[in-house]
């Protein structure tokens, strides 16, 4: 039998959500804040008005937007600030500079209701995400941490007749090092020769043997390797590597009946050998016999089966067999409105069948906490801090001083 504790209604939910609100951030001492002004977090929404980035990694650049946490060295304040992406014609990335900001707003005030306070209302979405970022930088406080953000790939979409031109640039060479897992340095005190027959080999196979993408008609280039003349079409962000994330595994609230898998001895029984999966060669007929013993024996105990769920316990079974399709709905109820969105059936149903172990997000930006190198100047991180063609500019804006 599977249960789980009832929906709530809007108000209820903002009610919960306010009141998480107050007790985590709006109730936090000035020496808390300061404790935590040293680190600040940074995390991406894909801009599309829902929280999941599955199946949708690459974006067209400056739609996501980048979401950054801060909290003021006095301890008067905790800052949230919007930002998207700006590619100049040459290629050469800008987050932040200039003072470009989708929103930035006071998550914590002294003043209650002031302007700019963070809209709980009307956005209980980000009042989520600041929670869950203040989370991450609070658990984080005495860890190590990067100093430098991890930033998503931006990649350059050419046309097929107009792709661009080789030049040996430091973009190229940072590009290469990555590749085959050396320092720049190491690879810049080998023969010119060598790097340079390198060079062009790692470049023509990012131009020339990628092809062109059946999503877009273009030919996706790291910008990295292109220079300041290419002549691109389209630019995009990459979130690939920022995307998967881990979280509290509803399952664990659930009466979820787990029974001893049968699989080895109706494996045998048929022929097949256990632990080769379905890759191995099994007559149509022999497998569709052996799907309609597995439910003959387990469906009578557990109720009726999703043929995934039966699938899995053949391919291991040394796990309990389990109805993880039927609880995915039970779980869904059990999390909130962010992780349901990132959360696709396939996820639920992993974290289902091993309740001992978080719930993977496969839609779920992860949260990045960093530490900053002085606090007292502002969050900016040039090209050659980042090793990229692109820089930050995250100092929180003095809305006061703009007004003057």
């Amino acid at each position: 039998m599977i249960t789980a504790t009832k929906t709530v209604s809007l108000r209820d939910q903002y009610h919960r959500l306010r009141g998480r609100h107050f007790r985590q951030i709006e109730s936090c001492t000035d020496a808390e804040i300061q404790r935590r002004s040293g680190l600040f977090a940074l995390t991406f929404r894909p801009g599309d008005r829902t929280p999941s980035f599955y199946g949708k990694t690459l974006r067209p650049f400056g739609s996501a937007v980048g979401v950054v946490l801060t909290y003021d060295e006095d301890g008067t304040g905790i800052k949230v600030a919007g930002f998207r992406g700006r590619v100049a014609p040459n290629g050469y990335v800008r987050y932040g500079s200039f003072g470009n900001r989708e929103f930035q707003y006071e998550a914590r005030r002294l003043v209650r209701g002031g302007r700019g306070q963070l809209p709980i209302a009307s956005n209980p979405s980000l009042a989520e995400l600041t929670l869950r970022m203040d989370t991450a930088v609070t658990r984080r406080i005495d860890h190590r941490l990067h100093q430098v953000p991890v930033m998503p790939r931006v990649v350059l979409g050419f046309a097929p007749d107009r792709l661009p031109e080789y030049e040996d640039t430091p973009g190229l060479r940072r590009f290469a090092a990555a590749q085959i897992g050396i320092t720049l340095e190491h690879l810049n005190s080998n023969p010119p020769d060598l790097v340079a027959h390198l060079l062009r080999g790692i470049w023509e196979g990012c131009v020339h043997e990628v092809g062109v993408s059946p999503s877009t008609g273009l030919v996706m280039i790291d910008a990295e390797i292109c220079t300041e003349n290419a002549r691109w079409y389209q630019a995009f962000e990459d979130f690939s590597g920022l995307v998967g994330d881990w979280t509290w595994n509803p399952v664990r609230e659930l009466d979820l009946l787990r029974l001893p898998n049968p699989s080895y001895e109706l494996l045998y029984r048929y022929g097949i050998e256990p632990g080769n999966g379905f890759e191995q060669d099994i007559p149509a007929e022999r497998l569709a016999a052996l799907i309609a013993d597995f439910r003959g024996t387990m469906e009578p105990q557990l109720g009726s089966l999703d043929e995934e769920d039966v699938l899995d316990a053949l391919v291991t079974p040394n796990e309990p067999v389990i109805s993880a399709t039927a609880a995915v709905p039970a779980m869904r109820k059990l999390l909130t409105d962010y992780w349901n969105g990132c959360a696709t059936d396939q996820d639920l149903r992993q974290a289902a069948r091993r309740p001992q172990e978080p719930l993977f997000a496969s839609g779920a930006c992860r949260v990045q906490v960093l530490r900053r190198r002085k606090v007292q100047e502002p969050l900016r991180f040039s090209d050659e801090e980042v090793q990229r063609r692109l820089e930050i500019d995250w100092s929180p804006i003095n809305w006061s001083e703009r007004a003057v």
